[in-house]
């Protein structure tokens, strides 16, 4: 896909609003010029918004279109290329019931399935969990939907996406990146916030906690390099997007030295079994190399992460 192409054509990014959406939109910004960012670039979220273009330093704003709107937009446009992350977390299923979750990312299943028969030919990237892994080979889903919902849906939506001819899926782990929503309740956001504040980060596992994360920059990156690949490459299974495993205490033992701040207090009994939530990382780290894309480190993605965070905490 050429510039001339994006110049006719659409690129529509779901879950507009999110993390990784977010990262999306600010990296496609940093790619393309502004004119034709803003005039070829469609986002797609739950409602009608707008936010602020996040590279271009400007008053720009992107408009947010409603969801529900992508097939008739699709009907009347043509459209090159979709990066789909939009589907709601796991924690809303306590605030609006596990029936309202499944028809809720049912519906966002259809309106994007129903954009890609009209544009078949389009490339499209979904950004997937790993948990679906979990259910690989599994038969009999929906007979398990109501043990981990998530999970579940996630691996029925990437069957449904790999059935396109040009489709990529990007299995997400634990993430770092500067557009982390609610960051207390993930454990880097958690520990950059106890370190900007000069507290003492506080683990209160019992038992050891083994990550894999990825940036979402990165990961951005590396889908947008593959959609503008006239010669992609074709992926017959997902990838995991990860480019380092870490114990969480040293994790946060590397926040607090960044910030210079009060230490860590962990008091895991080693004789338990880890809570592991783990991928194997070369393949996405090639992935990178091959579009000459090299990951960032575990101090960059450290302070990727607490750039939002700071206005957060102090503005």
């Amino acid at each position: 896909m050429k510039f001339d192409d994006i110049n006719r054509n659409y690129i529509v990014v779901t879950g507009a609003t999110g993390w990784v959406g977010r990262t999306a939109l600010h990296e496609l910004q940093r790619t393309l010029p502004k004119d034709i960012f803003l005039n070829h670039v469609r986002a797609f979220a739950s409602k009608n918004s707008q936010i602020s273009t996040s590279f271009y330093n400007d008053n720009s704003q992107i408009l947010i279109y409603p969801l529900k709107e992508l097939p008739n937009f699709a009907r009347k446009n043509k459209l090159s290329a979709i990066f789909h992350s939009a589907f709601l977390r796991r924690e809303k299923i306590s605030s609006i019931g596990l029936i309202e979750y499944l028809n809720i990312n049912k519906e966002i299943n259809e309106m994007v399935t129903n954009a890609m028969k009209l544009w078949n030919d389009a490339k499209i990237v979904y950004i997937s969990s790993g948990v679906a892994r979990k259910y690989e080979n599994k038969r009999n889903l929906d007979s398990m939907i109501n043990s981990d919902p998530y999970g579940i849906l996630k691996i029925k939506d990437e069957v449904q996406i790999q059935k396109y001819r040009n489709s990529l899926v990007l299995r997400i782990y634990a993430l770092s990146g500067r557009f982390m929503n609610e960051p207390n309740i993930f454990a880097l956001g958690n520990f950059i916030i106890k370190a900007m504040q000069n507290e003492k980060i506080q683990i209160t596992s019992q038992t050891p906690v083994i990550r894999s994360y990825g940036n979402a920059s990165d990961i951005c990156k590396f889908a947008l390099s593959w959609l503008f690949d006239e010669n992609h490459i074709k992926f017959n299974s997902p990838i995991n997007a990860v480019s380092f495993t870490i114990e969480l205490d040293k994790l946060a033992q590397e926040v607090s030295n960044f910030f210079k701040s009060q230490g860590v207090v962990c008091n895991w009994d080693l004789r338990s079994k880890p809570n592991s939530y783990i991928a194997e990382i070369d393949t996405f780290i090639n992935s990178l190399k091959y579009y000459g894309l090299k990951p960032k480190s575990l101090i960059e993605q450290i302070k990727d992460s607490s750039i939002n965070i700071n206005k957060d905490i102090f503005c």
